[in-house]
């Protein structure tokens, strides 16, 4: 006898887990698909998250290309002591807080960022701080060859200040004034003459240039499917010749199946290569720290 027909709620299913649930029993979970990532040139991912889901704070403590500074938050810090970051895992292996670095934004099919109490519980104690399951693109099966590129290029440059900066004389008179460093030992007409007139803010800093190439390919069977792609980024900061960051990606997701479809595998290589050159202030604690004081 057919099962009478009864009215269905939404059904949510879960990226992180097997089991299915209606819509109003999930309040902590948030997925960002693909479109999201694409087209930004971050380099890292978690860039793109900024803003994209409730309750996820995102801060970089530094703008050197490729630097690991940065804060992810879920839901407010936890402790006073231990750590506030997050659990990442992706494609199921979990993973540490330095590798989404060599990740591809490209190769990315969703994230979902996990908060309650529920879901971290999957992952043990290691989620207390909220999780961030990555899922990478795949094949599908039945699907012909194709290939896809993605490319861009771009220029950043220092801000502009609306400060009323000094010359080389004023500077110098106030020296005089104050009875400290070179104007001190100058007289009037010395500091008027003072032909040295640097422009610093062009010394230090000039434009950063930023590229991005990745070329891609799916194809799938009717019992196998594959996914494979390689990329290129390269990123130059706005201090001219200290700040860099490069990197080369490569990844093949392999899914397959029987014919009844009661035996599947998968097989995935995943390989990166990043090289990066920074400032001393990055990991300088002391005095060298202070950005006014010392630029460099």
């Amino acid at each position: 006898k057919a099962a009478k027909e009864t009215k269905i709620e939404e059904v949510v299913v879960l990226g992180y887990s097997k089991v299915s649930t209606k819509a109003k029993d999930v309040t902590a979970s948030t997925t960002v698909t693909a479109e999201k990532f694409e087209n930004r040139p971050t380099t890292s991912f978690l860039n793109s998250l900024q803003g994209e889901a409730p309750g996820l704070t995102i801060n970089s403590t530094s703008g050197q290309p490729g630097s690991g500074k940065i804060d992810v938050i879920i839901r407010g810090v936890g402790s006073l002591s231990a750590g506030s970051e997050p659990l990442y895992v992706i494609d199921g292996i979990i993973s540490n807080a330095t590798q989404y670095r060599n990740l591809n934004d490209s190769d990315i099919e969703s994230a979902s960022i996990l908060k309650d109490a529920a879901a971290t519980s999957i992952y043990g104690n290691r989620a207390a701080n909220g999780v961030i399951v990555i899922n990478t693109k795949r094949g599908k099966y039945n699907s012909p060859m194709r290939f896809s590129y993605n490319g861009f290029t771009g220029v950043s440059f220092l801000p502009k200040t609306d400060y009323n900066m000094s010359n080389t004389q004023q500077a110098l008179t106030l020296e005089k004034r104050a009875g400290a460093g070179l104007g001190a030992t100058l007289t009037d007409a010395q500091i008027n003459s003072y032909a040295v007139n640097t422009d610093w803010r062009k010394v230090f800093f000039n434009a950063g240039f930023t590229q991005k190439h990745d070329v891609a390919m799916t194809v799938g069977g009717q019992n196998v499917n594959l996914y494979s792609s390689l990329g290129y980024f390269d990123q130059t900061g706005i201090v001219s010749n200290v700040s860099d960051f490069k990197r080369f990606t490569f990844r093949n997701n392999l899914n397959g199946k029987s014919d009844n479809g009661k035996f599947t595998y998968g097989a995935q290589v995943a390989l990166s290569f990043s090289k990066r050159h920074q400032l001393d202030e990055e990991t300088n604690a002391n005095i060298s720290n202070n950005s006014i004081q010392n630029p460099l």
